[in-house]
């Protein structure tokens, strides 16, 4: 059986999947606050994202990686 990982996401130390957020938001000279405010989000709901002491819900999920164009 093979599990398929979108591309926006990374593996990290374990084999866990985590979002790749900071990297895309990084790299499309988004802060925080801008990403939040442009996807009414909040800040530290982004912020919790990329840190991974949250997880992103389905909602979160699909606004992201239709914002980031990705899939």
């Amino acid at each position: 059986m093979h599990i398929i990982i979108p591309l926006w996401y990374n593996y990290v130390k374990g084999g866990c999947p985590i979002f790749r957020l900071k990297e895309l938001r990084i790299k499309n000279n988004l802060s925080q606050a801008k990403l939040a405010d442009e996807l009414n989000m909040y800040q530290t709901s982004i912020s919790r994202y990329e840190s991974g002491a949250r997880e992103a819900g389905y909602a979160e999920l699909i606004a992201l990686a239709d914002y980031f164009n990705v899939s």
